[in-house]
């Protein structure tokens, strides 16, 4: 039988799309392919629709520079920021490459940690950019032409749990030390990138596998790209490059697709044997000595189990079904999906998804192998020999003639994803919850942790009157005190709330920090309290409107609770230790409709005036997302908004208020750490932290340390800097007001000693000025702005939205 050859006329690139003029595709099914967090994930950071915009990151990333160049700080807030680790659990990778001119060179792609690079074969790494528009490194691919051109793409379009976007490429010309971004890729169409391949024949050739929008190319090394395939789905999930002037690509729910790369000709390889329907991922690998032999695994349909796994031995001509393995999972293959058969033996093939299995016979049987690490995302050949491994654990090595064991190359691979943590009483010891790896314990700051709790670690506390005790928790409110006997506590509460459905696959919980006894349990349903250590629990709460999960406490031993949840609702709880059961008093208002409509996922108490707290909302919303309210504990309660220049629609995750001074505020957001000296009149990022999602931060009051959770780039600790002042004065809104907000015409501005008012873009690019006290904005272009007023010596700025 013949290749079964698309008409030429079809095969030939049908358009030249171009950046501008393609459509945004929606990805419709993004919500169904990870139950459990995925879920969670997009209740509490999706917009009004339950989606994640894209392009965010490049906002905020140009709202960083506008606002590094507008605002100077004064000084330094933190001193002695500290990498803490781990350095022997890495995290999720979904591409590893050997420099093509340097065998011991070694590059991984970490999915919200970046770009790694090993020089010694994986006994140790270092990052190459902390500070990249975007972490969200998916696939990396080199130049056979030049050693010193790389090229990886970004954004993980399934299993994301990190909120990075994609912002299409970036390339390196210097040996991967520095990599710029090809901002012209940064479009819907490039926004989830799962494979690039350069090719093996011509130089300054690139292709691209897309999530949406199938195959593109470029042809002069990354200075523009056009897509080279027209085929009935948009999904590619690999592309593999020939020696003999070839691209393979597999496309989801249509085959594997050989196009000739001189003329663009297709064959599409689904010769006899080959399913006609019934499946969709597929993973795919050639032997490089034997380019005819082929091996494929297909998902199903859904993506939740294996369809079948196919060998081919006359390059797609007609294929064979063989046996698969019985005793692993394939369903997660929507998400953990990779097959490959070694260059110079095409008997021996490896198959891995949840976990992963081996062939030494061409796949008329399987056999257990060491199983390094869950969840498997690459499987690179060092040589006929060794094997790379990828998983959601890090980076492992394997040797085909020995499978049953690995050596874990991780040592230094910071990539770990940190939902939450907590600190000792004093020193720098914690613990810490992550993705897939358990909870960790790092005694005295060692960057070797200790695993102590398995599954995805969520929420944990140490008792900071008794620290051998600790209460630590998985999916799904698995909420157990360690240290004098383990002692599942979470058991009654999920019963109470009819299990799973009641709780959320991340569940908080808070522990008052004044008594190690004394728990706060969150659900989507009541507030639990437990004043015994988890012993017993009462419900604090009636079944709440929303589903409530935050929780902030005042200092003090029977502490003021506030509670937040979805739909903006706010709760308090007067004197929580003791009150009976069904005490809440509702703070929800609708006088304030910027703060509506969004979930509060942190609340902080300012420790240094109980009737004072901070929200934290974590929808991308572009209305303001960090609130104060001030007499919170009264029945007239008022809330300010003191987002001021932080960039639009950044989700805020927690928020700590320096007990020395309650102008010092910090903040977790999803792009980083920001700080004010002045109650959040001006914020700056703190660039010495990652460009990477911060999910908690937790101060210590009584030496007035900050432990840094984040989520891809491991644990940080600080030290909160003595003796701090603001170095601008302090200025109340009631001294300036600038309205209407959002505008269609003028921007007014009123105060007092009132000199100048500049409008600016996201950019930093000079807008408007104003004139008699007004800016016109008629002819401006709808969007984000920031207002900058001068008054004497004093400088705010306003972040203002223009609408037409």
């Amino acid at each position: 039988m013949k290749y079964k050859v698309i008409g030429i006329g079809v095969l030939i690139l049908v358009s030249i799309a171009t950046f501008v003029s393609l459509k945004q595709d929606k990805n419709s099914d993004s919500t169904l392919q990870h139950p459990g967090w995925m879920n969670q994930y997009l209740e509490l950071k999706g917009d009004e629709n339950g989606k994640i915009p894209s392009g965010m990151h490049a906002k905020w990333y140009a709202a960083d520079q506008a606002n590094a160049a507008l605002y100077k700080k004064a000084e330094n807030n933190l001193e002695n920021i500290t990498e803490v680790g781990p350095d022997n659990v890495g995290g999720r990778n979904r591409s590893i490459i050997i420099d093509r001119f340097n065998a011991n060179r070694l590059l991984c792609a970490g999915v919200s940690g970046g770009i790694w690079v090993s020089e010694n074969k994986g006994s140790s790494w270092d990052i190459v950019d902390n500070n990249a528009p975007t972490l969200s490194a998916t696939c990396i691919t080199q130049s056979p032409f030049d050693k010193n051109v790389f090229y990886y793409g970004t954004g993980e379009a399934f299993g994301n749990s990190a909120d990075l976007g994609g912002l299409g490429l970036f390339r390196s010309r210097d040996g991967a030390k520095t990599f710029e971004h090809l901002t012209h890729t940064a479009t819907t169409a490039l926004n989830g990138i799962w494979d690039v391949e350069h090719s093996l024949t011509l130089d300054s050739t690139v292709y691209v596998a897309t999530h949406t929008s199938g195959v593109w190319r470029s042809t002069d090394g990354g200075a523009s790209f056009s897509r080279v395939s027209q085929m009935p789905s948009g999904r590619v999930h690999e592309i593999k490059a020939t020696d003999d002037g070839y691209i393979m690509a597999a496309f989801d729910a249509y085959g594997i697709v050989k196009m000739k790369e001189d003329d663009l000709s297709v064959q599409r390889l689904n010769g006899a044997g080959w399913p006609t329907s019934g499946y969709s991922r597929i993973s795919f690998s050639y032997a490089k000595q034997y380019p005819q032999v082929m091996f494929a695994q297909l998902a199903v349909g859904s993506g939740d189990a294996l369809q079948g796994i196919y060998k081919t031995s006359n390059g797609g001509l007609s294929w064979t079904q063989i046996s698969s393995p019985t005793f692993i999972s394939y369903t997660q293959a929507w998400y953990d999906f990779i097959l490959t058969v070694a260059p110079a033996d095409t008997n021996f093939v490896v198959t891995a998804a949840v976990a992963p299995a081996y062939s030494t016979d061409g796949g008329q049987t399987w056999k257990e192998m060491a199983n390094s690490h869950s969840d498997y995302h690459e499987l690179t050949w060092e040589s006929n020999t060794s094997l790379l491994v990828g998983n959601d654990g890090g980076v492992y090595r394997m040797d085909k003639n020995n499978m049953s064991t690995f050596t874990t190359l991780n040592n230094g691979l910071n990539i770990t994803q940190f939902y939450a943590g907590h600190f000792y009483p004093t020193g720098t010891s914690l613990i810490g919850g992550t993705q897939d790896n358990g909870t960790r314990y790092s005694q005295s700051g060692a960057a070797t942790m200790q695993s102590i709790w398995g599954g995805d670690g969520s929420f944990c506390a140490v008792n900071q009157q008794n620290s051998a005790v600790r209460y630590v928790s998985s999916q799904y409110l698995n909420l157990w005190r360690t240290g004098t006997g383990n002692s599942n506590i979470g058991r009654t509460i999920r019963t109470a709330v009819g299990g799973n459905d009641g709780v959320w696959f991340i569940n908080p919980i808070e522990i008052n920090n004044l008594d190690g006894d004394q728990l706060y349990v969150p659900t989507r349903r009541e507030i639990f309290r437990s004043v015994d250590a988890g012993a017993s629990w009462i419900k604090l709460t009636t079944d709440l409107v929303g589903d409530s999960y935050a929780i902030g406490l005042s200092n003090e031993l029977n502490p003021t609770a506030y509670i937040g949840g979805t739909a903006s609702r706010l709760y308090r709880v007067d004197k929580a230790a003791t009150a009976p059961e069904a005490s809440e008093i509702s703070m929800w208002t609708t006088k304030y409709p910027l703060f509506l409509g969004s979930t509060i996922g942190c609340i902080e108490v300012d420790p240094n005036d109980a009737s004072v707290i901070y929200c934290g909302l974590t929808n991308v919303n572009p209305k303001s997302r960090l609130w104060r309210v001030k007499g919170a504990n009264t029945a007239e309660p008022i809330w300010e908004d003191i987002s001021s220049n932080l960039p639009s629609s950044l989700p805020v995750n927690w928020i700590e208020v320096d007990p020395q001074m309650s102008d010092h505020i910090i903040i977790a957001t999803d792009y980083g750490l920001y700080s004010t000296l002045n109650g959040g009149l001006s914020w700056n990022k703190e660039t010495r932290i990652p460009n990477v999602p911060v999910d908690q931060i937790r101060l210590r009051h009584s030496d007035r340390k900050l432990f840094i959770f984040t989520h891809g780039r491991g644990i940080w600790t600080a030290d909160l800097k003595n003796d701090l002042v603001a170095k601008t004065q302090a200025i109340t809104t009631q001294d300036f007001k600038v309205y209407p907000n959002p505008s269609s015409d003028y921007i007014k501005l009123v105060g007092a000693n009132y000199c100048t008012g500049k409008l600016y873009n996201l950019k930093g690019d000079f807008v408007a000025k104003s004139i008699d006290n007004q800016i016109d904005v008629r002819d401006i272009t709808a969007g984000t702005y920031f207002v900058e007023i001068q008054s004497n010596q004093n400088k705010i700025v306003k972040k203002v939205i223009v609408t037409h």
